[in-house]
């Protein structure tokens, strides 16, 4: 029982920090189409992309499941 519980907890460490890998991954790589104001950008364009402040927040989000997640393993490891 104590493995499979152990083993259940790796898992959910792991897709947590997939999910943090995957956002920064779109937040370094996403195409930007429309700038933060709403107007279409140009191939020139410097500054933060429309979708910046939901992708933003959802890594903060991502990486406090993934802290809990990591927390909770180490915690039931040391038993």
């Amino acid at each position: 029982m104590a493995e499979q519980n152990l083993r259940q907890l790796r898992y959910t460490r792991t897709r947590k920090s997939n999910q943090v890998r995957r956002s920064i991954e779109h937040l370094l790589t996403g195409e930007a189409k429309w700038d933060l104001g709403g107007r279409p950008v140009e191939a020139d364009f410097v500054g933060l992309p429309s979708w910046w402040p939901f992708w933003s927040e959802s890594l903060v989000s991502n990486v406090r499941e993934l802290v809990r997640a990591a927390r909770e393993l180490q915690a039931a490891e040391q038993k």
